[in-house]
C-alpha cells in the first residue's frame, strides 16, 4: 500500500527508481512532489537514488536486478530458509528501529538492487570506475497492507554532482500528497556531499547506512479478503492430502438435481442454496481423518442451477460446487472458518476462485452411480437388490442384508384387517441395523401403529426430542449414523453409505434401502439377495443352497423362515421394561402360518376374481394385500408406495449424457479475430443429444445447438461472460454444466496480449478475464488505443520544450517526442546505448575542455558544472570579476605573516629581514646577526634593532611608542582595520601583533583565514560541523540547521523526540493524548478518531464506503446525515430500513380488489395480479362470466385407465352420472341462480378412487366467496353409514377444493381437535389396545355422525390411553372440517346422551363423563375432598409406589368401594360420577390402632353437595357399613366409622351417660381394693359391651368408656359412645331390653356376673342422688317409707283426677306436642314456656335433659331462677318425686297419645 492506494504491479528504472502503475521514465530527478497538477503529479515513485545513470550488466559488474520474499501466512507458516531469513532480517530492522509499528508482520518483501550504477553517458563515465550501489525494499503486511520502504545504501564513488534525487512521491488521497525528500537530496545546482556518503551515514534508524519509512496511510490500514483468501491457500496444505483421499471415498454428484433429491447420501444446504436461484446438496456421511493439526470430515458440496432447468454447476464460479475440509454437521464452527470463509474471500470479495478451485476440487458428476434401489411394504413384499420381487409373510425377526460389516434386520407383526382386526397376514413393524462398530439403531412402530420409535445404542430420549420436535429441522448424528427426517419420513445413513428411508403408514412401516456399489464388494446375503446383477441366485440359503426363482409362496415362507435372527446375533433394541426380549417377540415364529395368496387365488371364483381385479387393476401386490388382509388402505398404499420407487428407479436409470474429457474449457480470444470450436458429449442411454446454451451468446457468435459446432468473430470486447452449455437428451436430462473460460483481449492490434496478467477493476470471475496488453512503443491506454504521449514524462530538460510526436513519428524516430535545442551549458549527445531515450539527448557541456569553450583569463582555472562552468582562482589570486584573476596583495592585507619585510609579487608574496638580520628557514620570521646583537642589545630596542641608522622598529601588526624603542600591539579590530569579510557574517579577534577572523553560524572560514563562506548543502551550525537530517533537502538552514523536522522531533537535527501531550488541550475533549517516540496518537471515545492531530468525530457517512468496499451508507437514493458514533438515513420514498435497504411495504390487503394479489416492486411501486374475472390497475375491472375451478374425490367407483381416456364410453358414462349428481348438489346452494354449467372434466387416478377436477361457469356480477361455498357443499352432502353422498356417488369430503384456479382457493381445511373420555368396560391393567380402539372408535362414531356436528365430522384418529387409576382414560383426536361446532354445546350433547338410558352408557360402552373433553371444553365437575381410615391394612411404603401390586390391590378395593357406595345413594346418585385423586398415607389412632392406613381421595360430582348433603352422606355410609365381629366393613375395607369426612363434614361420635346399680359388690371393697375395681371395670366393660352390640342401638354403638363407680351397692356410672344422635324413645327402649335381657337366677338378675338392680338401669340419662346406704337393721324403714310412699301417690294421683273431671279439664293437650321428639342435643323434653294456670295439664311437665343444669339427687330436683317464676313455669314441687314412666302404663288416661310421658311415684 503506498499512501491509500495498493499496487500489484511496479516498474524498475536504471535511474534509480521504481514507479506503479505506469512505466514513467526520466532522466532528469526533481525534487517532491513533482507538480501539483498534470501527469506527473500522479506518478506514483520511489526513488532511492534518481540520477541519470546506466548498468548494463558488465560482466555481471553493473546492473539492477531484484527478488521477491512472500509468505501468505506469515503466522503459520515460515516458508523457505532463505525467504525466513529476509523476512526476519526485515521484521528486525523495523521492530528495533520504527516506534508505533504494532502488530507488523511483513508477509511480502521485494528487494531491488542497483549495483555498481554508472553515470550517463556509460562510455565516458566507466573508464573513471565511479559506481553507485545502493537497494530499495519494500514490505508489506498483506494482512493489513502497513507498507514500509528501506533505503539502503552501498558504496558510492560517484564523483559528486548535483543531478540526483532521493525521496518519493504517492499520489493524493482527498487532496493530500504522500511525498518525502531526503534531506541529502540534490537541488539541482548545488551538490551535498553527503548524498555520496550515505553509507556511512547513521539514517533514522541509527544503523549505517539504513532508512526507514512508513509509505502506507494508518487510516487505510485493514485486513483484506485478498490476505484471508491468500492464507487460505497457504494453510490448505494442510489438508491435501486428506481432501485427496476423501475426492476417491465420497460418492461423486449426482448428475442432476432431482437425482440429488432421490439420494439420500446428500442433503439439501440451506446455508449456501439462493431460493429460485440455485439448490445446494452437500454429502451426509464423511469419512474422517486425523490430519497434522485437525480431525478432518471432508464432504463435498454439489450445487444445481434450479432456475434453469436442474443442471449440476461444475464452474469456478461462487455458486459451484467443491470439496469441503469439515462436514457442517460434524464441525460445524471449523466448516465456516475453513470452507464457507475463504470461498468468499475468494470468489466474492476477491476474484480468486481459481485459486480457490485448485485447493479444493470442484464438484462433478463424473464416476457417479445411483445406489441400487430396493424396497419393502405391505403384506410383507420385499424386492431383492437384483430386482426381484417375492412375498414373505413371516412373523417375527429376520435378516434383510448380511454383510461383512453390515448388518440390517426387520421385524413383522400381524397385519390388521379394516376393522382393526388382526389378520393371518404380517407386515413390517421394525428394522435394526448396525455398521462396523458404528452406533447401532432401532426403528419400530409404536403401539398405535401411527409413529416410529428411534433407538440408538439402546437410547431413545435424545433422538426422539429431535423426532418429535416440529422445529427440530436439522440432522442428528451419533457415532457413524446421520438421520434427516421429511415430513414424516425418517431418512438414515450409515457410514457405509448405505441409506434407508422408513415411514409409518397405514399401520405398517414403509421400507426403501439404497445400497451402494460398493457393497458389491463385500459377500451380501439375507432376504435381500445377493446383490451381483443376476435374479437366479437370489434365494439362497444360509447353507448355500439355491431356491428356484419361481418358487411357491408357502416355499417361499419356508426359505424366508431360515434367515430369522437369534438372540446373539439380533441388533434390535428389547424395552425389558414392558418384558420385550427376543424369545417373546419371537414366540410364534414357527407357529404361526399366514395364508398363501397363490394358494387363496386359485380358491376364488370368476366374481371374486374380477371384484379383485376391479378394485386393483393389474397391481399383483395390491390383489395379494387387499385378498389377504380385507384392508383396502393397505392394499392401496401397497401399490402406490411400490408404483412411486418404481418410477423413481425408472428416473435414477436414465443416465445424463456427459461431455467428452478433451472438450475446451478455455478459449483465449482477441477482437477483430473468429474462432470456432465442437461441442462433444455422449449417453450412455444412446438417446438423441442436443445442446443448449446457458448464457447469451456473443454478438457476432453462431452455435448449432444439433452439431454443437460454435463460431464467433469476435467484434468488441464489450462481452462480460463465459461460455456455458449443457447436453440434454431426448428424455430432457440434462448433463452438468460445461463452463468454457473466456479469456478476451482487446489491443487495437497496436500491441500484444499479456494472457498472464488479468486487467484490474473488470473482472468479476475467474471464468471470465479480460487481460493486458503490452502496447506498442507507439501506444497507450488499456486497448492500446491511444497515441502514447512522449512528454508525459518529461524527458526533455526544464529549459526545453517538450513536442509530443505522432504514433507514425515515433515508430519512425523510435522516440516519441522532440525537444527544443539544449540549452546553454549542454550540448547534443549521441550515444551507442540501446536505451533509445538516451541515445540523444542534452548533455552537459564541459565549456573547461577547450580554451575556446569559456572566457576564463589567465591565471583562472576553468571549472565546469552541470549547466555552465566557474572560473576560479588559483592560490595568490583573487576575483576579478566573473572570469578573471587579479594578484592579491598579501603585504597590503597583512595576511603574509612576515615578521619584518613583506614584498608582493604576482601571485605571491615574499618576507626579508632588516640589516642585520637573517630570514629563518620557515621563511617568515628573521634573527639577528651574531656581529650585530650586542650592538642591538646596546640600543634597547624591544623587538627590532636596525642598523646604519641605528634606531628600534616593530614587527608587522605593532607601533614603535613614543620612547622609540618599545613596541605596541596594533587593534585592528577595534580600529576596523582588519580583512575579515563579509563582515556582516564574522568576528575580529585582536591577538598579539595580528588577529583572528572567525564565522558565524552557517559560514565556514575559507583558506585565506579571513573570508567567510556560506556552509556546504547538507552541512550547518558553526564552522558547518553538523549534517542536516530534516525531513527534506529544502528544510535545512545552514545557520539554524532543520527548519522542519519530522513530525513529532525537534532540534537541529532532529534528535529529540517532542513530547506533544504537554499540551493540555491535545485530544481534548472527546480523548486523552498519548506520546509515543516522533508522534503522539489520541484514544478517542466512540465515534471519534484520532484525525488531524485530534480527535475528530467520524463522519460516518462517508467511512462506511471505506470500510464495506464502496458500498454506500445509505442505499436506494437516501440521503446519509452524520451523526456521532453513527448515521441516519433520510430514505427516498418507497424504501425504509436503517440504511434504506427494504423496500417499503405499498401492499395492503385491501389495494388490489376482488382477490387480486398484489407483488412488491422497487420503491412505492407494486403491481395486481388480477384472479381471472377481473382486470385492471386493481383488478376492479369485472371480466365478465366467472370460471370457477373445484375439485371431489369419488370413493365408490374403482379407478380404471378407461377413464383417462375422454373419448371412451366409460368417460362419458361416469362423467355423465358426475355432472348430474354435481349439478343437483350445486343447484341447493347460493351459487344455483348464477349457475351456467359444469364443465371440463378431467380425471385422475388417486389410491384407485376417481379424483375429479371440474369447472363451473357462472354470470355472478359478485365475487363468489369459494369457502363459503365449499361449506355449502359440506352442508348438502348426505350422509349415510358414516360416507358422504351425493346422488349415488360417495365422496371424501376431505378432498373438496373450490377457486383451483385463482388466488383465493378454497381447500378443505381439515381441523384437529383433541378429545378425551374415560370408559370403566376395561382395566388399564388389562389394556387390550386394538379391541378398545375398535370398540371406542365405533361408539364414538355413531355419536358424531348423529351429532351436531355431523355434516363437519369426518373421522377420529390418534387413539391414545392413559391410566385413570386403574381404569382408563381414551385420548383422540377428531378430524373436523371447519371448526364450525360450539365446543361447549357438543360436551353437552355428548352428556345428554349419556344421561339417556341405559345412563352413562354409549353403544353399550360404559363413560366415565370426567373425562369427557372436546377441544379446550369439558364437563363442569366438582372435586370434594373426602376421607376414611382403613383399618385392615398396614400402612407400608409399598402404598406409596403407584407401580407396586400391594398399592394397586389396595387401590382396586378402595375405589370398588367408595364407586359402589356412592352410585346407590339417592343424594348423590344422578350427581356422582367417580372417586379419583386417591391417595394412602399412615396414621396412628391409639396403641390399639397403630399403623393403619388413612386414605383421601375425591368425590368428583356434577354439583356441589350442601353441608346437609354432605352430612346425610355421612349417615347413609355408616348406616351401610357391614358389621363384623365388631367392625364395620365397606366392602373389603374395614373402616374406622368415627374418622369419616366428606369436605367440612365428619363423624361426630356422642357419648350418652348411662347408669346400672351392681348388688354383687360392695363399694367399699371397689374403692379400697385397686384389683377389685381392675377387675369389676373389666366385667362391666365386657358384660355391658355384650349387651349393646346385640341390641338396638348396635348399629350405632361404639364403645363403653368412662366407667366410674359410685355408692349404693355399686352404682355404675358410665358413658355409651354411638355414632349418631338418637331419640329418647330409642334410649327408653334399649333400657327396656336391658332390663329384658337380664337372666333371671335363684340369687337375682343377672348380667353376665354381674347382679343388676333393674331399678337402677338408665340409659341416656343420669340418676338422681342415690340413696344412703342403710344398714340391715334399717331395712324396715325403707320398706315402711316406700309403703307411705306409694300410698301417697296413689292418693295424690286419685284427688288429681278427681278435680280433672269435674272441672273439665280432661281433653287433649297440644302444648308441646311438637317437643315430644327429642331433638339432636336433648335427652329430655323441656317445660313449655306458657303461663301457669289451673287447666294446664300435667303432661307438660319438663323431662330431665342432660343438656340443663338440673340434676337429680336423693329425689329432690331443684330448679332454676326462671324455673321459680310463678308467671312462666309451672310450681316443680307439685310434681316432686315422680319419674319418667313408659308409654305402655297409661290407664290412667284412655286417650293419652302414646307419645306422652306419664309419671309415677317412685318405688
Amino acid at each position: 500500500m503506498f499512501n491509500c492506494k495498493i499496487y500489484r504491479k511496479f516498474y524498475i528504472n536504471s535511474n534509480g527508481y521504481i514507479t506503479f502503475k505506469n512505466n514513467f521514465q526520466s532522466p532528469y530527478p526533481v525534487k517532491f512532489p513533482m507538480k501539483l497538477s498534470g501527469y506527473l503529479s500522479k506518478v506514483p515513485i520511489i526513488a532511492p537514488f534518481w540520477a541519470d545513470s546506466e548498468g548494463r550488466n558488465d560482466n555481471d559488474k553493473n546492473l539492477v536486478y531484484y527478488s521477491v520474499y512472500q509468505q501468505d501466512d506469515p503466522y503459520f507458516f515460515e516458508g523457505s530458509e532463505l525467504t525466513t531469513k529476509v523476512i526476519n532480517m526485515v521484521k528486525h530492522d523495523i521492530k528495533t528501529t520504527v516506534s508505533n509499528q504494532g502488530d507488523f508482520i511483513p508477509s511480502l518483501v521485494t528487494v531491488i538492487t542497483w549495483k555498481n550504477l554508472v553515470k550517463w553517458p556509460y562510455e565516458e563515465n566507466i573508464p573513471k570506475n565511479e559506481f553507485n550501489t545502493f537497494q530499495l525494499v519494500l514490505t508489506t503486511d498483506q494482512r493489513t497492507y502497513r507498507s514500509y520502504i528501506i533505503l539502503v545504501y552501498g558504496n558510492n564513488t560517484w564523483t559528486p554532482y548535483p543531478a540526483y534525487s532521493i525521496g518519493y512521491q504517492a499520489p493524493p488521497v482527498d487532496g493530500n500528497y504522500g511525498f518525502f525528500n531526503h534531506y541529502a537530496s540534490g537541488k539541482g545546482v548545488e551538490t551535498n556531499e553527503e548524498a555520496f556518503n550515505l553509507k556511512n551515514t547513521y539514517g533514522n534508524t541509527n544503523l549505517a547506512g539504513k532508512f526507514i519509512y512508513k509509505v502506507s496511510d494508518t487510516n487505510c490500514e485493514r485486513e483484506l479478503p485478498e490476505y484471508r483468501c491468500r492464507k487460505f491457500l497457504a494453510e490448505s496444505i494442510l489438508y491435501d492430502d486428506e481432501l485427496r483421499d476423501a475426492d476417491l471415498t465420497i460418492p461423486s454428484c449426482p448428475c442432476h438435481g432431482f437425482i440429488a433429491f432421490l439420494d439420500f447420501r446428500f442433503v439439501i444446504d440451506a446455508t449456501t442454496s439462493k431460493p429460485g436461484r440455485t439448490i445446494c446438496f452437500y454429502s451426509i456421511m464423511p469419512p474422517f481423518f486425523p490430519g497434522p493439526k485437525y480431525f478432518t470430515a471432508p464432504s463435498r458440496q454439489c450445487c444445481y442451477d434450479i432456475f434453469r432447468g436442474g443442471f449440476l454447476m461444475t464452474g469456478k464460479k461462487y455458486d459451484d460446487g467443491s470439496l469441503w475440509a469439515f462436514n457442517p454437521i460434524f464441525y460445524p464452527a471449523w466448516h465456516e472458518e475453513v470452507d464457507l470463509q475463504p470461498k468468499i474471500d475468494c470468489c466474492l470479495s476477491e476474484t480468486m476462485c481459481s485459486k480457490f478451485y485448485k485447493k479444493r476440487k470442484r464438484s462433478t458428476c463424473q464416476g457417479y452411480i445411483f445406489p441400487r434401489l430396493t424396497w419393502a411394504m405391505g403384506d410383507p413384499h420385499i424386492r431383492t437388490a437384483d430386482g426381484k420381487q417375492y412375498v414373505f409373510n413371516g412373523f417375527g425377526e429376520f435378516w434383510m442384508i448380511k454383510s461383512t460389516k453390515f448388518k440390517l434386520q426387520f421385524r413383522t407383526a400381524k397385519a390388521l384387517n379394516q376393522k382393526n382386526e388382526p389378520t393371518d397376514a404380517t407386515i413390517f413393524s421394525g428394522v435394526a441395523g448396525e455398521y462396523h462398530d458404528d452406533a447401532r439403531i432401532t426403528v419400530k412402530l409404536d403401539d398405535l401403529r401411527e409413529n416410529l420409535l428411534i433407538y440408538i445404542n439402546d437410547a431413545t430420549d435424545a433422538v426422539s426430542s429431535w423426532w418429535n420436535d416440529p422445529l427440530k429441522t436439522g440432522l442428528y448424528s451419533d457415532n457413524g449414523l446421520t438421520l434427516s427426517k421429511s415430513n414424516s419420513s425418517l431418512q438414515v445413513v450409515f457410514r457405509n453409505q448405505i441409506s434407508l428411508s422408513l415411514e409409518a403408514k397405514v399401520q405398517q412401516l414403509d421400507i426403501r434401502i439404497a445400497l451402494p456399489e460398493e457393497l458389491k464388494k463385500e459377500s451380501v446375503s439375507g432376504l435381500i439377495g445377493t446383490f451381483n446383477g443376476n435374479m437366479s441366485d437370489d434365494f439362497v440359503q444360509p447353507d448355500g443352497t439355491i431356491l428356484s426363482e419361481n418358487s411357491t409362496e408357502r416355499e417361499l415362507f419356508t426359505y424366508g423362515k431360515l434367515w430369522r435372527t437369534t438372540a446373539q446375533d439380533s441388533v434390535f433394541f428389547y424395552n425389558t421394561s414392558i418384558l420385550e426380549s427376543h424369545s417373546s417377540v419371537n414366540q410364534e415364529i414357527d407357529t404361526f402360518e399366514p395364508l398363501f395368496f397363490d394358494e387363496e387365488f386359485a380358491k376364488m371364483n370368476a366374481t371374486e376374481r374380477d371384484a379383485l381385479n376391479q378394485f386393483c387393476g393389474d397391481s399383483y401386490i395390491c390383489k395379494v394385500d387387499y385378498a389377504i388382509t380385507k384392508n383396502k388402505e393397505l392394499a392401496n398404499n401397497t401399490k402406490n408406495y411400490n408404483d412411486e420407487k418404481t418410477d423413481e428407479e425408472k428416473k435414477v436409470s436414465n443416465t445424463p449424457p456427459a461431455f467428452d474429457v478433451d472438450t475446451i474449457t478455455t478459449l483465449k480470444v482477441e477482437v477483430n479475430n473468429s474462432y470456432q470450436f465442437t461441442l462433444n458429449a455422449s449417453d450412455s442411454d444412446n438417446q438423441t443429444i442436443v445442446f443448449r446454451s446457458l448464457n447469451s451468446l456473443p454478438d457476432g457468435s453462431l452455435f448449432d445447438n444439433v452439431t454443437g459446432i460454435f463460431r464467433w468473430t469476435v467484434i468488441s470486447d464489450m462481452y462480460d461472460s463465459f461460455l456455458s452449455f449443457v447436453a440434454v437428451d431426448s428424455e430432457g436430462l440434462a448433463s452438468s454444466e460445461l463452463v468454457i473460460d473466456i479469456q478476451l483481449c482487446n489491443c487495437s492490434g497496436n500491441g500484444k496480449c499479456d494472457w498472464d496478467e488479468p486487467r484490474e477493476a473488470y473482472n468479476d470471475t475467474d471464468s471470465f478475464l479480460i487481460v493486458e496488453c503490452i502496447c506498442d512503443r507507439e501506444y497507450e491506454g488499456e486497448s492500446c488505443q491511444d497515441d502514447y504521449d512522449g512528454c508525459q514524462n518529461a524527458p526533455c530538460l526544464q529549459l526545453q520544450n517538450c513536442t509530443d510526436l505522432s504514433a507514425d513519428e515515433h515508430k519512425l524516430y523510435k522516440v516519441g517526442y522532440n525537444c527544443s535545442s539544449c540549452p546553454p551549458g549542454y550540448t547534443d549527445f549521441k550515444s551507442n546505448t540501446s536505451n533509445v531515450e538516451k541515445q540523444a539527448k542534452c548533455q552537459d557541456l564541459n565549456e573547461c575542455a577547450s580554451p575556446n569553450t569559456n572566457d576564463c583569463k589567465s591565471p583562472a582555472v576553468c571549472n565546469n558544472i552541470v549547466g555552465g562552468y566557474t572560473c576560479n582562482c588559483p592560490s595568490g589570486y583573487e576575483k576579478n570579476g566573473s572570469y578573471a584573476c587579479k594578484d592579491l596583495d598579501e603585504c597590503a592585507l597583512n595576511i603574509d605573516k612576515c615578521q619584518q619585510k613583506c614584498t608582493n609579487n604576482i601571485g605571491s608574496f615574499a618576507c626579508s629581514c632588516e640589516n642585520g638580520y637573517v630570514l629563518d628557514s620557515d621563511r617568515h620570521n628573521c634573527t639577528i646577526m651574531s656581529s650585530n646583537k650586542d650592538s642591538c642589545d646596546l640600543m634597547g630596542c624591544s623587538h627590532i634593532c636596525k642598523f646604519n641608522p641605528n634606531e628600534c622598529d616593530c614587527p608587522n601588526g605593532f607601533i614603535l611608542e613614543s620612547n622609540r624603542k618599545t613596541c605596541k600591539n596594533i587593534d585592528e579590530c577595534s580600529t576596523n582595520t582588519h580583512s575579515c569579510s563579509p563582515k556582516e557574517n564574522s568576528t575580529c579577534l585582536d591577538t598579539d601583533g595580528s588577529y583572528v577572523c572567525s564565522c558565524d553560524a552557517g559560514f565556514i572560514l575559507l583558506e585565506d583565514k579571513r573570508t567567510c563562506q556560506k556552509c556546504p548543502i547538507g552541512k550547518w551550525g558553526k564552522d558547518c560541523l553538523n549534517s542536516c537530517k530534516c525531513l527534506s533537502a529544502d528544510d535545512c538552514d545552514a545557520k539554524t540547521g532543520c527548519i522542519q523536522c519530522p513530525a513529532g522531533y525537534q532540534g537541529g537535527s532532529c534528535e529529540q523526540d517532542i513530547n506533544e501531550c504537554l499540551d493540555n488541550n491535545l485530544c481534548q475533549p472527546f480523548g486523552e493524548c498519548k506520546n509515543e517516540q516522533g508522534r503522539y496518537t489520541c484514544v478517542c471515545e466512540a465515534g471519534y478518531e484520532f484525525a488531524n492531530g485530534n480527535c475528530t468525530e467520524i463522519n460516518e457517512c462517508s467511512h462506511y464506503p471505506i470500510l464495506h468496499g464502496g458500498d454506500s451508507a445509505c442505499r436506494n437514493g437516501g440521503i446519509c446525515t452524520d451523526k456521532v458514533n453513527g448515521f441516519f438515513c433520510n430514505c427516498t420514498s418507497g424504501f425504509n430500513g436503517s440504511r434504506c435497504e427494504s423496500d417499503m411495504s405499498v401492499c395492503t390487503p385491501t389495494l388490489c380488489k376482488n382477490n387480486g394479489k398484489c407483488t412488491e416492486l422497487t420503491g412505492l411501486n407494486y403491481k395486481c395480479t388480477c384472479s381471472y374475472a377481473y382486470s385492471g390497475v386493481h383488478c376492479d375491472v369485472f371480466n365478465g362470466i366467472r370460471r370457477i375451478g373445484s375439485k371431489i374425490v369419488i370413493t365408490n367407483r374403482a379407478w380404471t385407465s378407461e377413464y383417462a381416456d375422454t373419448m371412451s364410453s366409460k368417460y362419458k358414462n361416469i362423467t355423465e352420472e358426475i355432472d348430474e349428481a354435481l349439478v343437483n348438489l350445486i343447484s341447493k346452494t347460493s351459487l344455483s341462480p348464477f349457475l351456467l354449467r359444469v364443465n371440463d372434466y378431467q380425471l385422475t387416478d388417486q389410491s384407485n378412487n376417481i379424483n375429479v377436477q371440474f369447472n363451473m361457469y357462472t354470470n355472478s356480477t359478485e365475487a363468489v366467496d369459494f369457502r363459503a361455498l365449499g361449506l355449502e357443499f359440506h352442508t348438502i352432502f348426505i350422509i349415510k353409514s358414516g360416507e358422504r353422498w351425493i346422488n349415488d356417488l360417495i365422496v371424501d369430503p376431505s378432498t373438496l377444493s373450490v377457486g383451483l384456479n385463482t388466488d383465493q382457493v378454497y381447500n378443505t381445511k381439515l381441523i384437529t381437535v383433541d378429545c378425551s373420555l374415560g370408559t370403566r368396560d376395561w382395566k388399564f391393567s388389562n389394556l387390550d389396545k386394538a379391541n378398545i380402539t375398535s370398540e371406542t372408535k365405533k361408539a364414538l362414531d355413531a355419536f358424531y355422525e348423529n351429532s351436531a356436528i355431523a355434516k363437519n365430522f369426518y373421522k377420529l384418529t390418534n387413539f391414545k390411553f392413559e391410566d385413570d387409576f386403574g381404569s382408563i382414560l381414551v385420548k383422540y383426536q377428531t378430524l373436523v372440517i371447519e371448526n364450525l361446532g360450539n365446543e361447549k354445546e357438543i360436551v353437552k350433547e355428548l352428556f345428554n346422551k349419556l344421561t339417556e338410558p341405559p345412563e352413562r352408557r354409549l353403544d353399550g360402552l360404559s363413560i366415565d363423563i370426567s373425562g369427557i373433553k372436546y377441544g379446550s371444553e369439558k364437563l363442569t365437575i366438582y372435586s370434594i375432598p373426602a376421607k376414611i381410615n382403613i383399618l385392615n391394612w398396614d400402612f407400608e411404603d409399598d402404598l406409596m409406589n403407584n407401580k407396586s401390586s400391594k398399592y394397586t390391590e389396595l387401590l382396586i378395593d378402595t375405589i370398588s368401594a367408595l364407586n359402589n357406595f356412592y352410585s346407590i345413594q339417592s343424594i348423590s346418585k344422578s350427581e356422582f360420577i367417580k372417586v379419583s385423586d386417591i391417595t394412602f398415607s399412615k396414621f396412628t389412632e391409639t396403641p390399639d390402632i397403630v399403623n393403619k392406613v388413612e386414605c383421601k381421595y375425591t368425590i368428583l360430582s356434577l354439583k356441589q353437595f350442601t353441608d346437609s348433603e354432605m352430612k346425610d352422606l355421612i349417615t347413609k355410609m355408616i348406616e351401610s357399613l357391614d358389621k363384623r365381629n365388631q367392625t364395620r366393613w365397606l366392602q373389603n375395607l374395614q373402616l374406622d366409622a368415627t374418622k369419616l369426612n366428606i369436605d367440612s363434614e365428619s363423624t361426630l361420635p356422642l357419648d350418652y351417660p348411662a347408669t346400672i346399680r351392681i348388688l354383687n359388690y360392695k363399694y367399699e371393697d371397689v374403692v379400697s381394693t385397686p384389683s377389685i375395681k381392675e377387675n369389676l371395670t373389666l366385667e362391666a366393660t365386657d358384660a355391658l359391651t355384650q349387651f349393646f352390640i346385640s341390641s338396638t342401638l348396635n348399629k350405632y354403638f361404639v364403645k363403653v368408656h368412662n366407667i366410674e363407680f359410685s355408692a349404693g351397692s355399686v352404682v355404675v356410672n358410665y358413658d355409651i359412645r354411638l355414632l349418631l344422635p338418637t331419640t329418647n324413645d330409642s334410649m327408653r327402649a334399649t333400657e327396656v331390653e336391658m332390663k329384658n335381657a337380664l337372666r333371671n337366677d335363684s340369687q337375682g338378675l343377672f348380667l353376665k356376673n354381674l347382679m343388676i338392680d333393674e331399678r337402677m338401669i338408665l340409659i341416656g340419662r343420669t340418676p338422681e342422688k342415690p340413696p344412703t346406704e342403710t344398714s340391715g337393721s334399717d331395712n324396715w324403714k325403707v320398706i315402711l317409707a316406700s309403703v307411705m310412699s306409694v300410698v301417697g301417690v296413689i292418693l295424690i294421683v286419685l284427688l288429681v283426677l278427681l278435680l280433672c273431671y269435674v272441672c273439665g279439664c280432661y281433653r287433649k293437650s297440644t302444648a308441646g306436642s311438637s317437643e315430644d321428639s327429642w331433638s339432636d342435643n336433648q335427652s329430655f323434653r323441656p317445660f313449655t314456656s306458657a303461663a301457669y294456670d289451673k287447666k294446664r295439664h300435667w303432661q307438660d311437665a319438663p323431662t330431665l335433659s342432660s343438656a340443663s343444669s338440673i340434676s337429680v339427687t336423693g329425689g329432690i330436683i331443684p330448679h332454676s331462677e326462671e324455673q321459680r317464676n310463678e308467671t312462666s313455669a309451672v310450681d316443680w314441687s307439685v310434681l316432686r318425686g315422680f319419674m319418667k314412666r313408659e308409654n305402655k302404663d297409661t290407664g290412667l288416661h284412655r286417650d293419652a297419645p302414646s307419645n306422652t310421658w306419664l309419671w309415677e311415684p317412685k318405688q
